[in-house]
Formats: structure tokens, sequence, C-alpha cells
């Protein structure tokens, strides 16, 4: 293949062209080729990073992932049996429509 002409250097391989992400924010040059997809050493070194902040949380006692949601599904029940609607309910309880449906249905 020879030698390329891209913008004012010369490379010997055709970059990747950039992103819509960074088109979108009118990056280009080499400052848009550094951000090229990272590589698979790349992703396993930021993953072994990750699990270490993740073990070491739990280690400290702290809880991860998304709080746990409590809810009274009597009051849920009663409501449907007064002839609210699902919306109503998930309003009045500040639930999603599909979270009521779920309570409902199990």
């Amino acid at each position: 293949m020879g030698d390329v002409a891209i913008g004012t250097f010369t490379t010997t391989r055709v970059p990747e062209p950039p992103s819509l992400l960074l088109l979108s924010l009118g990056l280009s040059g080499v400052f848009a080729m550094r951000l090229q997809p990272i590589t698979s050493k790349e992703v396993s070194v930021f993953g072994r990073i990750v699990l270490r902040g993740v073990h070491r949380a739990k280690r400290e006692g702290k809880t991860l992932g998304r709080p746990r949601l409590i809810v009274d599904r009597e009051r849920v029940a009663k409501l449907k049996q007064e002839g609210h609607s699902l919306r109503t309910i998930a309003g009045k309880l500040r639930l999603s429509k599909s979270t009521v449906h779920n309570l409902l249905t199990a």
C-alpha cells in the first residue's frame, strides 16, 4: 500500500474514520484520530482496575447497585380493589406503571 497523505502528515495506513460523535463535536485531525477505540489490552487493564474497586468497596461494607425499592403491596392491592387504574396507582405511589403491574400479578 504506499504512503498516504492525510491532512498535514503522511502515514502508511488509512486511519478509521472518526465516529459520528466526533464529527458532531467538530473534532478532526490528529486529536480525533487519538480517540480511536481502545485496544483489548486496555479493556482488560480497565476491567481489572474496576474489579479491584468493587472488591475494595465490598470489603468496606458499602452496598453496590441500585437501592432496594420498598413498596407496600397491600396498599397497591387495596387501591386496585377500589377501582383505580394502574396509571393512577403508579402516580399516587410514585412508581412506574410496570412496577404496579408486576406487583399485582406476582
